[in-house]
Parts: structure tokens; sequence; C-alpha cells
């Protein structure tokens, strides 16, 4: 899409924006007792906190939305007249119910997991817990 002109936002690289700002690491650090992110996957898939995901989500998910909508009208008061969100999220938070249209675009679960693996570094077990939660 970068290749063609659209304006793409990662919504991957926006959340570990907003996951090292300080007064967000210190709520990580006051509720799940850590900031590192792979501990945080641990915690979260593994549900060691009750509704983990949901208070992760609380805490990055929402101010992650706010830059993101931030890093979009910069795109679209530069002239692109499209921004494309890269962002599992969307579908599972409902936020994909305030923009103008949604694309899914998805691969067999035996590729999607792999690239998961190698991605993060994590076994098959944690990988499979992570697709299941989406």
């Amino acid at each position: 899409l970068l290749d063609h002109g659209y304006a793409v936002l990662d919504f991957d690289k926006i959340v570990k924006k907003v996951r090292n700002r300080p007064e967000v690491q210190a709520r990580l650090l006051e509720i799940f007792g850590t900031t590192d992110p792979k501990q945080l996957r641990d915690i979260v898939f593994n549900e060691k906190i009750p509704n983990a995901k949901k208070l992760l989500n609380q805490e990055v998910g929402f101010q992650a939305l706010i830059e993101a909508l931030n890093q979009s009208d910069i795109l679209f008061s530069e002239g692109h007249k499209i921004v494309i969100w890269d962002a599992a999220m969307l579908i599972e938070t409902g936020t994909y119910l305030s923009l103008h249209g949604v694309i899914l675009i998805t691969a067999p679960e035996d590729k999607r997991l792999e690239r998961l693996k190698v991605r993060d570094n994590i076994s098959q077990e944690l990988a499979e817990k992570m697709i299941k939660s989406q």
C-alpha cells in the first residue's frame, strides 16, 4: 500500500510508542508489576491476572487509539485522502464502527502462527493462545 502512495498507520508501532510513555509505564507497573512486553504477554495470555487483557487494553489501547486519531489528522492535513490503519485490534474493540470502512486481510492459521512465532520469538502454545484471543 505504501508503494502506491497510501498513508498507512501501523497500530502495533503506535502501541509500542504509547507503552513507552512514562505515565503508561507507571500504570503498567502498578497494575501488572512489570513493563516488560514479554512478561505482559505472559500475564495476559496465561490469565495470571483476571481480566488482564481488558486491563491492558484500557491502559494502552485507548491511548493508542487517541494517538492513531492524532496521526490520522496530521496525514489528512498533509493532503492524504485515505489513511489506512493496520490494526487487528480494531475489530475486537469495536473501534472499526467509527471508521468509514474496513478491509479484512487474513491468512491461513498455520501461516499466521508461524509469522507470530518468528516475529515475537514465542512458543507454539503462546502463539495459539494469542490467535484465539483475537
